[in-house]
């Protein structure tokens, strides 16, 4: 994308002096940004602007032409870009409004615009956007006046080019300038992957701050940023229709967009902020020394704040160790009254001066255990400290910017007082400064999240290279029509047939038999062993449970009679033109925990792993782990680790632990399987009962929703 950032020249498609013009605001940009590559104006009806010569048409220049920005009614682009092709541009950049944004005709518009433009072999930008700056290149094409700013070292992409532009201001609030702006807009072309990727290697750019409505390519997104080593800091807006959708099944349900994006921006070391404002804040953080773990120091002279600090360090995930005693000693040495125990986090109100301060700020940076310090810093304006008070209360700042620098090790100060206070302390400072304890310890916690990031692959292995051994058995069972055995695509698997497909994975299953007769039962029952369970088996039916469609604890032939005439009355009342159902018999599996593990194909990012509580509490808590699959045995014990469950899998109030490595290889097999069959839509194993350690897992009931391939 050289050609798009750094351009020898540009032609402004739609420019003229009229005093409502927009297209002009670019052209002034242009100039009073010091551009120096050539600048073009084209449109039918004018002869200058701002001194430059305005073309009819971009065929009419005598010169090449290295990028075309386009602000000119939405019903002239197709000519344009068929202009643009005659004269050799490859890259343009879409700024008009009225596509799909605006109506159907403006979304059959752009559907022209994105058959020409790949017809042509033309990159484009847009439409519906603002457009890019590059400070570096001295490049401003947006249509709103924006005053030069010396590049810095973060760049933005943003949807909104509204929300891009305030970006810019906030950055300047935390001391940091823009190095790349780009507002996609529509993204009909090039998207927030396609811009990752270049600003990865864009040797100006140190930290990524985006703020996206939507993200389309969400596997190969995630991908990328993995793959980077600089930061990337999102802020997604809106949730997208598939994720409010009823889905059929508990996996389907659970799992929606918003969630498995979360998911899949964590697996991959991106940080999704929680205010658009975040994204200029924290990105401060992102620019000071890696931070090597979790261990942290909490300083302030306020015992209140550093109980608020610690509090909320805590349930982010830091831990507070022990300080040397040494260091204890020689910080009790400055206190006056004697009346606070020093201890980590460390309470200095009775030591309060500056100097005391910052000493107990360096001291804590030179412990090997700790990774990082959080100074919290009540403040007045400075005029309040006059005479003595100058001194004792002096901004100390600028001195801990050189600690930083010397030990290499971030700090994030929280400076409580008024905004101008806030703006007043940190100065041209380039430590990171907020307004509350809380989000110093957020932008800290971000950041340990991204240093200590595990790095491994998320492509989906190639089932044509690679074998995959756990589903070796499945593919002798293909058939013709669909590799899973099933004549068309689209419906539900359920029951014995689901069950036998899991099981070809190497999943346990119970002992089980299919019946469609009393007499069939009956017969079955000397097969299996007392007690059992009885359910219905229809693609029909997705949750047995919503119709009474199971019978537990059956302990003889008598309860098992009664048990098949009601479900098979159920069966022929819910189900009446399905010549498939049926009912099928297992053994009751008794002394384990029930979890879900299931599977899905995402839209955006494909094969999702699911992991929570199982049975019917699966809907009740909704506290499940999801990763995108496949996933290592390590990946599979930290899902597990995450829900509320695995205080009962590790044994709960005198209950035995149960067997977690088999259910760390289950949640592995299962995720092997959704990326190797992506007609698998859906998958849900729920219960699967985990025994007592040793014993392993019974994959007790099975849906699977089958679809078409969309990888």
């Amino acid at each position: 994308m050289k050609t798009l950032f750094y351009p020898d020249s540009i032609a402004i498609v739609g420019a003229s002096n009229s005093p409502t013009n927009l297209a002009q605001i670019i052209v002034m940009n242009l100039i009073n940004w010091g551009y120096g590559g050539r600048i073009y104006g084209v449109n039918p009806n004018g002869e200058e602007v701002f001194g430059k010569k305005i073309y009819p048409a971009l065929t009419e220049i005598p010169d090449e032409i290295d990028l075309t920005v386009i602000l000119a009614p939405a019903r002239t682009i197709p000519d344009t870009l068929t202009q643009c092709r005659d004269k050799g541009i490859k890259y343009v950049i879409i700024e008009t409004a009225g596509f799909s944004e605006f109506s159907s005709e403006g979304d059959k518009l752009g559907d022209e615009i994105k058959t020409k433009a790949r017809k042509y072999g033309i990159r484009f930008v847009g439409p519906n956007c603002v457009g890019i700056v590059n400070a570096e290149h001295r490049m401003c094409l947006p249509f709103a006046p924006l005053e030069r700013w010396e590049p810095g070292n973060v760049s933005i992409v943003s949807q909104s080019g509204g929300v891009g532009l305030s970006l810019l201001m906030w950055l300047a609030e935390h001391n940091l300038s823009c190095n790349k702006f780009i507002s996609i807009g529509n993204k009909y072309d090039l998207d927030e992957t396609d811009f990752l990727r270049y600003l990865m290697d864009d040797a100006g750019t140190e930290v990524i701050i985006m703020f996206l409505e939507s993200l389309v390519h969400g596997r190969e997104f995630a991908e990328v940023a993995r793959k980077g080593k600089k930061p990337v800091l999102v802020y997604k807006a809106g949730g997208t229709g598939a994720g409010r959708e009823r889905a059929a099944s508990h996996t389907a349900a659970l799992a929606n967009d918003e969630a498995v994006l979360d998911a899949a921006l964590r697996q991959a070391g991106v940080v999704r902020v929680s205010s658009i404002n975040q994204l200029a804040s924290f990105a401060r953080m992102f620019t000071q020394p890696k931070m090597k773990g979790r261990r942290i120091a909490a300083i302030s002279a306020a015992g209140g704040y550093t109980v608020v600090t610690a509090d909320h360090a805590e349930r982010r995930g830091f831990v507070f160790p022990k300080l040397s005693s040494e260091l204890i000693n020689q910080i009790q040495s400055r206190v006056r009254a004697g009346v606070i125990r020093i201890s980590n986090p460390l309470d200095l109100g009775d030591a309060f001066a500056a100097d005391n301060l910052l000493f107990a700020i360096e001291k804590c940076l030179q412990e090997p255990q700790i990774h990082g310090v959080v100074f919290i810093n009540p403040r007045r304006p400075d005029q309040l400290y006059a005479g003595p008070l100058s001194v004792m209360y002096r901004n100390i700042i600028p001195d801990i910017e050189k600690l930083v620098l010397e030990y290499g090790k971030p700090v994030s100060t929280g400076v409580l007082g008024l905004p101008a206070t806030v703006v007043e302390t940190r100065g041209s400072s380039t430590l990171p400064i907020y307004p509350t304890p809380e989000e110093a310890v957020d932008a800290l916690a971000s950041y340990r999240d991204f240093c200590t990031r595990k790095k491994r692959s998320l492509r989906i292995p190639s089932r044509g290279r690679k074998k995959l051994k756990t589903i070796k058995n499945l593919l002798t069972m293909c058939h013709p029509q669909s590799r899973l055995g099933v004549q068309s695509a689209g419906g539900f698997l359920t029951g014995k047939k689901a069950l036998d497909i899991v099981h070809k994975t190497g999943l346990r299953i119970p002992k089980m038999k299919e019946v469609k007769t009393l007499r069939e039962a009956l017969d079955a029952a000397s097969a299996l062993r007392f007690p059992i369970a009885a359910k219905i088996s229809s693609p029909s039916i997705i949750h047995k449970t919503e119709v009474g469609g199971i019978r537990l604890n059956i302990k003889n032939l008598k309860e098992l009679r009664a048990a098949y005439r009601e479900l098979d009355e159920i069966r022929h009342t819910k189900c009446p033109d399905d010549k498939t159902s049926s009912i099928f018999l297992q053994d009751m599996t008794s002394g384990g925990v029930e979890v879900l593990v299931g599977g899905r194909q995402d839209p955006h990012f494909g094969p999702v792993i699911v992991f929570g509580s199982g049975g019917v509490a699966v809907e009740v808590f909704k506290v499940i782990a999801i990763r995108l699959a496949p996933v290592s045995r390590q990946e599979a014990r930290e899902m597990i680790a995450e829900t509320r469950g695995s205080m009962l899998l590790e044994g709960f109030r005198g209950s035995p632990p149960r067997d977690i490595s088999a259910l760390t290889d289950v949640i592995c097999k299962v995720s092997e399987l959704i990326c190797a069959f992506p007609e698998i839509n859906e998958l849900d194993i729920n219960p699967l009962i985990v025994l007592p350690q040793g014993r392993g897992c019974i994959a007790v009931d099975v849906r699977i929703g089958i679809g078409e391939d969309k990888i």
